[in-house]
C-alpha cells in the first residue's frame, strides 16, 4: 500500500471543516434520543407539580359599540338617521376607556376603596398572579427583604392622591380593552381571581363611559348655545355693513342696480384690437417696398426696375421696352457708322429721350410708393393711440366690475352664513330637548354584558404542560447537536477519511477484559466464544486488511502505537499476534518500556526477563521467550524498566536484535508507546515495514491525532492505516453496516 504524506491531510494546525449531512443530525438525535425523552419527561413533571398549585383566573368579557359622534346643533335627521364613524373619534374613544379617570368612577362605583388594606402594603405584579402558591409567599417576602433602605414616611398631604393610584392600579392590572376589527365593537375583559369581580368591571366600566357621555355632552350643549348667540349677532352686523358697502359703490358709480358694468367697452377694444393688427400688416408690406426702394436709389436705375412693385406699373414697362430696343439699335449702328453719322446721331438722341421719359416715369412711382408708406405709418400710429386708450377704459372698467364682484360676493356670504346660524339656533331648543330624552342619540352602547364566567381561563394548564415539553424536546435536540458540534473527537470512518484520508484498517468494539478474567478466560478468549464473535470478526477484518496490504511488500514488522495510553493498543496488538499464529509463525514484542501491559494480558509472572534484559546484554534472547501452549504465537515481554528507554531503542543493538528475529520469524508485531509525548514509537517505527495507529472512537481529540500523525509522516514513517478502538455503539447481531462492517451484540 502506498505511503500518505502529510500534504495528503494538511497542517495539524488548519483542522478541516466538519460539514455534516442531515442524515448524520439525525443519527446524532437517534443516538441521545432516550436522554432527551428523560428530559422532556422530566421537565413535564416538575411543570405539571408547579401548575396543578397555581391560582385560577377568571376571565368575563362586555361588548360595547361606539355610536357617531352627534353635533351639539344637528338637525333631526342628522339624529335619526345613518351614521359612520370616522377612525379618529373612533380610536379618541377607545382612549377615553382607557383613562384613569374612568377607572377610578369604576373603583369608586364598587367601593373598592373600603376593601384597601389599612397598611398599605406594595400592590403585587400581575405576573405574581400566575407563580404557585408555594413559592409566591417566599417570593414576595424575599423581594421586601431586597429593600434594604429604610423608606421615607408618606406625606399626609399626598394620601388621597396615593390612595387613587392604588384604586387606579387595583382595576388595571387585570383590564383588557380591545376594539373588534371592521366593526364599531370594543369588548372589555377583566380576569380576577373572583368570578363575580371578573364580571363587574367590564359592566361598571361600559355604565360609567356612557353616562359620563351623556353628561359632558349635555353640559357642551348649553355652552354652545350661548357661544352661538353671541355670533349670530356678529353676523348680523357684518351683513348689514357690506350692504352699504354695496350700495355707496352703486351710488358712486351711477348705477340703478348691482348688475355688472356693460360690455361695450370690451367691443370697442377688440375692434381696435382687429384694426391695429390689419394696419400692422399693411405697415409692415409698404415698409418692405420702401426699403427696398431706398436702397435701389443708391445704386443704378437697373436696381430700380428690378424692384416687382416699380415694374408692376404699364407705363414704366413701356418706356422700358422702347429704350431696350434703341439701346439695342444704338448697338448695331455702332458696328456699321461712326458716331458722328446722321442714323448714329438720331439712334442716340431717340435713346436719351426715351431714358429720360423711363427716368421720370420711375421717379413718379417712387414718389406714389413713398406716399403710401407715409400713409400708412401714419394710420398706425393712430390706432395705435386709440387702442391704449380703449385699453386704460378696458381695465377701469374691469376693475369696478371686480369691486362690484367682491361686495357682492361678501353680501352673500354673509347673508348664507347669517341664515345657517339663525337656522341651528332656531334648531337648537327642539334638538336639545329630543338629546335629552333620546337614548338614540348616546353615542355607546352596551349590547352584550359581561357574564360571571363558570370555568377559568389561565392558566391553561394541559397547554402549558405540552408547550413545556415541546420546547425542552426542542431543546435537547439542540443540546445534543451543540455538544456534537464540540466534541473533536472521531466518531466514524467518514472522520478518519475527511480530516486524515488514511484506509481505515477496521473497527473494534468494546469489551470488557475484567468480565472476561472472571469468568477464567484464557489469554485468546477474545477469538474465541459465541460471546465475542464480532470481536473475533472485527480482528480478522484487520488480518485480512494487512495481509491486502502485502500485495507490493511484505508487512514483516508491524508496528502498533497510540496517541495517548489506555486507548487498546496493547489489546489489540495481542489479538492481532493471536489472530496471525495459526497461519505464521508470530512474534509479538512489547516496546513499551515505560508502562508495558503485555506480561499483565497474559498473566506472565512479574520480574521476567525481556526486550530490555536481551538489549543490555543482561540476559540471552532464547530465555526471555514465553510460548504460548497451543499456538505458534511467541511472545517478549517488556522486562525490567529501564531508566533511559530511548537510549536502548535507539542503539544499534536493538537494530540488529530485530533483524536477527526477522529471520527466525514469519511476522513480528511490535507494541509501541503513545506517540504524543514521547518518541519511542518513532525510534520503533523507524525499522517496521508497516506501521498500525490505533485511535479510541469518542475519547482521544482530533488535533491530538493530527499533530502525531503528522510527526509520523515528516519521520517517513510507513502507516499502513488506522484502527477505530472501543466501538460503544449496539447494533442487532450479525448484519452489514455502510459504516462498521461486520457488527454483533457488543459485549460490556
Amino acid at each position: 500500500m502506498g505511503k500518505v504524506t502529510s500534504s495528503d491531510f494538511g497542517s495539524p494546525r488548519h483542522p478541516v471543516i466538519d460539514r455534516k449531512t442531515p442524515g448524520e443530525y439525525l443519527q446524532i438525535i437517534r443516538n441521545r434520543i432516550w436522554s432527551i425523552i428523560t428530559l422532556m419527561v422530566t421537565s413535564g413533571i416538575l411543570v405539571i407539580i408547579l401548575v396543578s398549585s397555581m391560582t385560577p383566573i377568571y376571565k368575563a368579557t362586555a361588548t360595547l359599540q361606539i355610536e357617531p359622534k352627534v353635533s351639539q346643533f344637528s338637525s333631526v335627521k342628522d339624529i335619526y338617521g345613518e351614521r359612520a364613524v370616522s377612525s379618529e373619534y373612533f380610536n379618541t374613544q377607545l382612549a377615553v376607556l382607557k383613562s384613569r379617570m374612568l377607572t377610578h368612577q369604576v373603583a369608586l362605583y364598587l367601593g373598592l376603596d373600603r376593601q384597601l388594606p389599612k397598611s398599605n402594603p406594595k400592590a403585587t405584579s400581575k405576573w405574581m398572579n400566575y407563580v404557585p402558591d408555594l413559592i409566591s409567599e417566599p417570593l414576595q417576602l424575599f423581594l421586601q427583604q431586597l429593600n434594604i433602605k429604610p423608606q421615607p414616611k408618606p406625606n399626609p398631604k399626598f394620601a388621597a392622591v396615593r390612595t387613587k393610584d392604588r384604586l387606579i392600579n387595583m382595576v388595571k392590572g387585570g383590564l383588557m380593552i380591545n376594539p373588534v376589527r371592521f366593526s364599531q365593537l370594543i369588548e372589555i375583559s377583566y380576569e380576577s381571581p373572583d368570578p363575580e369581580m371578573a364580571a363587574k368591571i367590564p359592566n361598571t366600566l361600559a355604565t360609567v363611559y356612557i353616562s359620563s357621555g351623556f353628561a359632558d355632552r349635555k353640559e357642551s350643549t348649553s355652552k354652545t348655545s350661548v357661544w352661538f348667540s353671541s355670533r349670530l349677532e356678529t353676523l348680523r352686523k357684518n351683513l348689514q355693513i357690506s350692504e352699504n358697502k354695496l350700495q355707496k359703490f352703486l351710488e358712486r358709480n351711477n348705477r340703478i342696480s348691482s348688475q355688472s358694468v356693460d360690455n361695450v367697452t370690451s367691443e370697442d377694444f377688440n375692434s381696435v384690437n382687429s384694426k391695429m393688427q390689419s394696419a400692422s400688416y399693411q405697415l409692415a408690406e409698404i415698409s418692405a417696398i420702401y426699403k427696398q426702394l431706398q436702397e435701389a436709389q443708391k445704386k443704378s436705375l437697373e436696381a430700380l426696375l428690378a424692384i416687382p412693385e416699380i415694374m408692376a406699373d404699364g407705363t414704366v414697362q413701356g418706356h422700358r421696352l422702347i429704350w431696350s430696343k434703341q439701346t439695342l439699335l444704338v448697338a448695331k449702328l455702332k458696328q456699321r457708322y461712326g458716331p458722328l453719322h446722321p442714323k448714329m446721331i438720331s439712334a442716340v438722341t431717340a435713346q436719351t429721350v426715351t431714358k429720360e421719359n423711363l427716368i421720370r416715369q420711375v421717379n413718379t412711382k417712387i414718389k406714389s410708393i413713398k406716399n403710401r408708406y407715409e400713409l400708412a405709418k401714419k394710420n398706425f400710429d393712430t390706432l395705435k393711440s386709440d387702442q391704449q386708450k380703449a385699453k386704460g377704459e378696458l381695465i377701469l372698467s374691469n376693475r369696478k366690475n371686480s369691486t362690484l364682484s367682491q361686495l357682492k360676493s361678501e353680501v352673500a356670504a354673509n347673508q348664507a352664513l347669517y341664515n345657517q346660524f339663525l337656522a341651528r339656533v332656531k334648531e337648537s331648543a327642539a334638538v336639545g330637548d329630543v338629546q335629552s330624552d333620546d337614548n338614540r342619540v348616546v353615542n355607546a352602547r352596551l349590547i352584550d354584558p359581561a357574564d360571571i364566567p363558570l370555568y377559568s381561563s389561565k392558566p391553561n394548564k394541559k397547554r402549558i404542560v405540552i408547550i413545556s415539553m415541546i420546547i425542552v424536546f426542542v431543546f435537547g435536540v439542540f443540546l445534543a447537536v451543540l455538544i456534537d458540534l464540540f466534541d473533536n473527537t472521531l466518531k466514524s470512518e467518514k472522520d478518519v477519511e475527511r480530516h486524515f484520508q488514511l484506509p481505515v484498517l477496521g473497527t473494534l468494539p468494546l469489551v470488557s477484559i475484567k468480565k472476561q478474567r472472571l469468568q477464567g478466560s484464557e489469554p485468546d478468549w477474545m477469538l474465541k466464544g459465541e460471546n465475542n464473535i464480532h470481536f473475533a470478526e472485527a480482528i480478522r477484518t484487520l488480518r485480512t486488511a494487512i495481509l491486502l496490504s502485502e500485495v507490493d511488500r511484505t508487512n514483516r514488522i508491524v508496528a502498533i502505537t497510540s496517541t495517548l495510553a489506555k486507548e487498546g493498543k496493547s489489546t489489540v496488538a495481542l489479538n492481532f499476534a493471536f489472530s496471525l499464529s495459526p497461519m505464521e509463525k508470530v512474534l509479538l514484542i512489547d516496546c513499551d518500556l515505560r508502562r508495558p501491559s503485555i506480561a499483565n494480558l497474559l498473566k506472565i509472572k512479574k520480574g521476567a526477563p525481556g526486550l530490555s534484559n536481551v538489549i543490555s546484554n543482561m540476559s540471552d534472547v532464547e530465555s526471555c521467550f514465553v510460548y504460548l501452549k497451543d499456538s505458534q504465537l511467541t511472545v517478549l515481554p517488556a522486562g525490567d524498566l529501564p531508566p533511559n528507554p530511548q537510549e536502548l531503542l535507539s542503539s544499534e543493538r536493538f537494530k540488529k536484535l530485530i533483524k536477527s528475529l526477522s529471520n527466525s520469524f514469519d511476522r513480528i508485531i511490535i507494541d509501541c508507546a503513545p506517540s504524543q509525548f514521547i518518541s519511542d514509537s518513532f525510534l520503533v517505527g523507524s525499522i517496521a515495514d508497516a506501521m498500525i495507529y490505533i485511535c479510541q472512537l469518542e475519547s482521544t481529540p482530533i488535533p491530538l491525532i493530527k499533530e502525531t500523525i503528522f510527526r509520523l509522516q515528516q519521520s517517513k514513517i510507513p502507516i499502513t492505516g488506522i484502527v477505530l478502538n472501543k466501538d460503544t455503539a449496539k447494533s442487532k447481531k450479525y448484519y452489514y453496516s455502510k459504516e462498521y462492517g461486520y457488527l454483533g451484540e457488543g459485549a460490556t
